[in-house]
């Protein structure tokens, strides 16, 4: 009741004041946090690249925003070339144009490269694996698979086997990783010698399968033994070319007859 006596009005509630949120953080853009070339649209659509000089076709799938340079590095990833070396043209009404680096990929046709098939690099010169030990021995099986035979193999010790199971090993030596993943022949086109040799097998049964595949698959006429090496030149032919490139440089080796007791 008011001071007067008349009735008070009924009180209303005291609105609240909403509480002041806390700012969104916002992340700044800079160059730590934008995606290699820029934000990109993940619509998706198919390129047909053709080979230039014979017509061989390949259909890739890509994203709309995907860069010639993009396709560029994995191709040429794929078929061990420079990217820089490719070209991708295309036709523009009555003339061609070569497409940028940074433009968007599109079906064009591609110089650089004479099929979608990796080629295998030619060397002027044969092969030399030093050491006729396990890798060795692998590495010659892989050449000869691959019909590559112009190569040699030479090991100062009088068989194959390496210095690990000829020397270093005595008779109660076994394998410590299973036969499975060690024997000469581990791959997909091989099968695994179980009716030979144990899962651990021992230092004998291991010199015993290094001479029967080498020569059951023809490594042992690309063998020499009791052979060393006495001296090794790196004669480089080509200096702008990189490291790896066939025909950069090669060794000349000498070597020496080396004569052991084992």
């Amino acid at each position: 009741i008011a001071p007067n006596g008349s009735p008070r009005p009924p009180s209303r509630p005291r609105a609240r004041r909403p509480r002041p949120q806390a700012a969104m953080a916002v992340e700044r853009t800079s160059v730590d946090t934008v995606p290699w070339f820029g934000t990109k649209s993940h619509s998706q659509r198919e390129v047909t690249l053709t080979v230039f000089g014979n017509g061989e076709r390949l259909t890739l799938p890509v994203e709309v925003t995907t860069k010639v340079y993009e396709v560029k590095y994995l191709i040429g990833e794929r078929l061990g070339i420079e990217a820089d070396s490719l070209s991708f043209v295309v036709k523009q009404s009555s003339s061609y144009r070569k497409l940028l680096d940074v433009e968007e990929v599109r079906s064009c046709t591609v110089k650089g490269i004479s099929s979608w098939t990796r080629a295998k690099a030619q060397y002027p010169h044969p092969i030399l694996i030093i050491g006729a030990g396990h890798m060795g021995l692998r590495q010659a099986l892989s050449y000869l698979r691959e019909g590559i035979t112009s190569f040699s193999v030479i090991d100062r010790l009088g068989k194959v086997g390496g210095v690990a199971w000829v020397e270093n090993a005595n008779r109660t030596s076994k394998l410590q990783t299973e036969l499975g993943a060690y024997h000469l022949q581990y791959g997909q086109d091989y099968k695994l010698p179980r009716s030979s040799m144990k899962t651990w097998p021992t230092r004998d049964e291991l010199l015993v399968h290094f001479k029967e595949v080498a020569d059951e698959f023809g490594i042992m006429p690309h063998v020499q033994l009791n052979t060393e090496v006495a001296k090794i030149d790196v004669i480089v032919n080509e200096r702008d070319k990189p490291t790896y490139a066939p025909g950069k440089q090669h060794f000349e080796v000498l070597t020496r007859r080396a004569f052991r007791d084992n």
